[in-house]
């Protein structure tokens, strides 16, 4: 069988669900099938990545804050230039250039796109939110196939007419599950000095601020306990501050980015994630594949991910009072924090495996492939409507 030519596209290079995420799936599809070039901005620890596992890389710009056409006029470049077979777009921002890029081209190849969060759904006022909403039926309408990471988000996106219902279905995202941890450091050990591990971007989705307002409500109870925050981003700053005022700095540890986060989790007695909103969370993800108990707020992709009350506590997003609660239940009660790690990572071994979503990936890959004829639903239309 040929090999088959994709590039990839994606916004962002910097560590984050997405870049992760596109990290696994082009370096375990099989490159005797499918050569993979990856097209994004060319300064985050992505690109190295890739490179060293000899990923082809093509620098273009798309992190400037306002539109601006040059992104779109240097993908149609590379995609006149060189022949593909398939264009996988990743995320709303590269999926919105990918698009235009596309629709200036007479013949295109097939198009993929993944959603990885409705972006609508994140949106501050009502009116971005319609735009956002427009700009995701634009992507989703002239893709020849949508996949969503989260179900819930392709049952909503269905719904709300954003996503084609017979073009688009749900691939998880997938994780390594390597042999059972050591279990909880509290089960070991005398003293109350719990170690509690977030490991997120430092923006407002993740929901920090929140964080740190119950991390105040446990440090009352659990005076020892430390939290570690695995992550950087445009809020450090205001966040370590936040601390300050709180009284709490000297129990909040901010590491920035971290590359060796199975270390992080061998290590830690909880993992929260307090994001407002999520596609599916990769870093949950881990947390689940290493057996640690976590405690998660209840938005799309982590409601998915955590079974409540079994194989972790879910909580309503925003609400600090019920994080630390929760919390709180999972430091006092260790061998009940235990037994929901063990169960959280038998569940993520059975049905969130990097093996199925790789092979899940490959399977579509190879079914748009060898259909006769493209879907080219608007494909010369470039209008947002």
């Amino acid at each position: 069988m040929p090999t088959s030519r994709v590039l990839h596209v994606i916004n962002s290079s910097e560590e984050g669900g997405g870049a992760r995420h596109l990290h696994s799936l082009v370096t375990r599809m099989d490159r005797k099938r499918f050569e993979p070039v990856v097209a994004t901005t060319d300064h985050g620890p992505l690109v190295q990545r890739l490179q060293g596992s000899g990923v082809r890389v093509v620098s273009i710009n798309m992190m400037r804050a306002r539109f601006d056409p040059r992104p779109v006029l240097a993908l149609r470049r590379i995609l006149v230039r060189e022949p593909f077979d398939l264009v996988h777009l990743h995320g709303t921002r590269a999926g919105f250039f990918g698009t235009l890029a596309l629709g200036l081209m007479r013949r295109r190849p097939r198009v993929i796109y993944t959603v990885h969060g409705l972006s609508c759904s994140r949106a501050a006022s009502a009116r971005v939110k319609r735009l956002f909403a427009r700009v995701e039926r634009f992507i989703a309408h002239r893709a020849d196939r949508v996949i969503s990471v989260s179900e819930h988000d392709r049952q909503s996106g269905v719904e709300a007419g954003l996503l084609p219902p017979g073009r688009t279905t749900s691939i998880p995202n997938g994780i390594g599950v390597g042999a059972p941890g050591q279990g909880s450091r509290l089960l070991r050990r005398a003293d109350d000095a719990a170690e509690v591990l977030i490991i997120a971007r430092l923006v407002p989705q993740k929901g920090i601020q929140v964080l740190l307002e119950a991390a105040r409500t446990v440090l009352q109870s659990h005076p020892r306990a430390r939290f570690t925050l695995a992550g950087d981003g445009p809020l450090r700053l205001e966040l370590e501050a936040q601390a300050e005022r709180l009284g709490i700095s000297k129990q909040v540890h901010f590491l920035g980015t971290v590359q060796d986060t199975p270390e992080l989790l061998a290590r830690c007695d909880l993992f929260v994630l307090p994001s407002l909103w999520e596609g599916m969370p990769l870093s949950l993800l881990e947390a689940m594949a290493a057996g640690r108990p976590a405690v998660a707020t209840a938005v799309s992709g982590s409601a998915e991910l955590i079974l409540d009350e079994e194989t972790g506590l879910l909580v309503p997003a925003g609400d600090p009072a019920a994080l630390a609660a929760a919390m709180i239940r999972l430091l006092q009660d260790p061998e009940a924090a235990e037994a929901m790690g063990a169960r959280a990572r038998d569940r993520v071994r059975r049905e969130f495996s990097l093996e199925r979503m790789v092979e899940s990936t490959h399977t579509l890959y190879c079914n748009l492939l060898a259909e006769r004829e493209p879907g080219r639903v608007g494909a010369r239309e470039v209008r947002l409507t």
